[in-house]
């Protein structure tokens, strides 16, 4: 399973790896410098490539890691489902497995297919619940459209409903596929 990032991560980390490769090139601007003078000085050419390989060692360094870092960058779309009271989704149902003869399971409305695009092992974070203890990282066991059913418990054993609470509707994020 790799992470998965909203867009907003994305430009974040790709930001920070910018300025990583700006230090790579500050680097190469400081080895340009000192190649010159030291050139210049008229240093034997031996204490040169010495000094050049410390350098230039350095910025691949940093180059190599940022290479790695994108390397590993997920570019999978971040699924977020959220409260839709327009489309008849005032609130998410959740269900413990001590109530319902399946797992823990949250549903909308039939027909609403607002959790189409989740898949069976995906890793999705429940945040601003509205209910003491459900924010948090559950995997799905299965799903349709209308339910996503987990491989653990939800900490609520009374069902109920996952609505707005003071931060805004609760959302259920995909963060690892």
């Amino acid at each position: 399973m790799a992470e998965v990032r909203t867009i907003e991560e994305l430009v974040s980390e790709i930001s920070v790896l910018v300025s990583q490769l700006g230090q790579a090139r500050a680097l190469l601007n400081t080895a340009r410098r000192k190649r010159d003078q030291m050139y210049a000085s008229g240093d034997h050419v031996n204490a040169i490539t010495a000094q050049m390989d410390i350098l230039l060692a350095q910025a691949k360094a940093i180059t190599d890691q940022v290479a790695d870092d994108l390397d590993a960058l997920n570019f999978t779309h971040c699924v977020r489902v959220t409260l839709n009271p327009e489309q008849g989704w005032a609130s998410f149902h959740y269900q413990n497995k001590a109530i319902a003869p399946l797992m823990a399971h949250i549903s909308t409305p039939t027909g609403s297919g607002a959790f189409t695009s989740f898949v069976v092992g995906d890793k999705v974070e429940i945040r601003k619940s509205c209910v003491a203890g459900m924010d948090g990282y559950y995997v799905i066991a299965a799903h349709t459209g209308d339910v996503i059913v987990f491989t653990t418990d939800l900490p609520d054993t009374i069902p109920g409903e996952l609505g707005v609470d003071d931060n805004g509707p609760v959302e259920i994020i995909l963060r690892e596929r």
